[in-house]
Parts: C-alpha cells; sequence; structure tokens
C-alpha cells in the first residue's frame, strides 16, 4: 500500500473510533476521495479487524460500539419497511403487544393499523411517537440511553415480570454464524432472555444485512423464538438453517 493509502486508513480508522460510525458517503466527503475507494480501504480494515464492516459504512472494530440509532433507522431501510409491513399481518383488534426497541420494531409499531392494540416498550423513539390506531402505550422503567434510543438496566428486567403481552416483537443487532441473536451488552442479553421466557408468541424482526453479524455477548439460540421475519435477500441456506430449527420464517 502507498503512504498515501496508509494515510488515508489512518485518518479513517481515528474518525471510526472517535464518532463510533461513519457512512462510506460522510468519509468520501471528508477525505475528497471516491466511494469506491473508501470501500476498498475499509473492506481491507475489517480484514485486519481495525473496523467493523456494516451495510453503508464500518463502525468501531472494539466491538464494544453499536452504530448510532440515526444510522440504524436509515440502513436497509425499504428492507425493514417489507418486514415491518408483514409484521403488522400478525396483528389482531385488542392485542397487547411488547415492541422491543429498534429501528426494525419502531418500523412496525409506526405501521400498526389494528384498533385497541395495547404496547408496552423500552423504546424511546415508540414512546415519542403516537400512533393513532394504538389505544394504550406502556414505558418499562430504566435508564434512558439516548444514543440507542431505548430504555436499559436491571429495572427493565424486572418490569417484564409484571405484563403478559399476546404477542413479544424483538429486535437484534444481529445472528451469529451458528444461529445465535447477539447483543453488544450482558445486560441486553438478560432483557431478551426474559423477553424469550414469557408465554407469548415471540417474534424477531431482522433484515438480512444481520446475519452472520459479530457481537460481544450471545443472549439465546433462534430457537427460542416462534417465528422470524426478513427480507426477500436473505441467503437459501440462512432460511434453511432456521426452518430446521423449528422457527416459523416469513420471508416479506
Amino acid at each position: 500500500m502507498t503512504a498515501k493509502g496508509k494515510e488515508r486508513q489512518s485518518a479513517i480508522l481515528n474518525y471510526i473510533t472517535t464518532n463510533g460510525y461513519a457512512s462510506v458517503t460522510e468519509l468520501a466527503d471528508l477525505l475528497r476521495v471516491s466511494e469506491s475507494t473508501i470501500k476498498r480501504d475499509l473492506d481491507v480494515m475489517d480484514r485486519e479487524n481495525l473496523v467493523q464492516r456494516k451495510h453503508g459504512g464500518a463502525f468501531s472494530g472494539t466491538g464494544s460500539v453499536t452504530p448510532p440509532y440515526a444510522y440504524r433507522a436509515k440502513a436497509a431501510k425499504s428492507e425493514k419497511f417489507r418486514i415491518a409491513k408483514a409484521a403488522c399481518g400478525l396483528l389482531e383488534e385488542g392485542d397487547a403487544l411488547f415492541i422491543d426497541a429498534g429501528s426494525t420494531t419502531f418500523a412496525f409499531y409506526q405501521q400498526i393499523a389494528v384498533p385497541k392494540v395495547t404496547v408496552f416498550t423500552n423504546s424511546l423513539s415508540i414512546l415519542t411517537a403516537p400512533n393513532p390506531h394504538v389505544a394504550h402505550v406502556y414505558a418499562l422503567e430504566g435508564e434512558a440511553y439516548i444514543k440507542s434510543m431505548l430504555l436499559r438496566g436491571a429495572l427493565c428486567v424486572e418490569n417484564l415480570d409484571r405484563i403478559h403481552p399476546d404477542k413479544v416483537f424483538i429486535s437484534s443487532i444481529g445472528l451469529s454464524p451458528d444461529y445465535w441473536i447477539l447483543d453488544k451488552h450482558d445486560v441486553g442479553c438478560a432483557f431478551t432472555r426474559r423477553l424469550l421466557q414469557m408465554p407469548s408468541r415471540k417474534i424477531i424482526l431482522l433484515d438480512s444485512t444481520k446475519f452472520t453479524a459479530s457481537g460481544t455477548f450471545r443472549s439465546a439460540p433462534i430457537e427460542l423464538v416462534d417465528t422470524m421475519i426478513t427480507n426477500s435477500e436473505v441467503s437459501q441456506t440462512d432460511a434453511d438453517a432456521i426452518r430446521s430449527r423449528g422457527v416459523e420464517l416469513i420471508i416479506a
């Protein structure tokens, strides 16, 4: 690699380390090079475990930083819309739902059009975006983690013992290669595991870019989920593996 290329990658690493995440577009604008050049740099840096490549950009390779919610809300937007629309097809009038914090689950909440629905959530996005079709919205207690627009902590986990939803809609940063639900934080794993113990229909909304992702903690095997909804770009190998584990797979 040329000295100029090394200097550029050093600048990329410094920027991503400082900000947690950077898109290909903003790096290209910042360094005044083409997006294809940035993509090649990020691919090299990902192989060297300096950063973690994601749809449209990269984030810190330390494994301790989750891409900001603003990024996740934009990433794979059309895929998330299709997944959210399919999830709405599972609803019935008067349902009581738990909806996890996440960009895809928020898209689902926004599209709910079934009347008299009650929602329990740890999502700050849901709490600040009224849906006229939702009769009641209840917030869990917990620490407000603004970067990811969620409430988290031991209080959130304890609150789950006080509710009894008909359906639970969860999200995740991704799946491991052996199909475990992943999280960046141990408290997030505890929360997910408690959700999966509920006597409710458990549904995970996950776009195909999150398959074979990386994460510090393994929450639970995908077998504990009743239904997965993903987009049509999912590979046949992944689709077959999910179904072989007894999970209903809906492809939107």
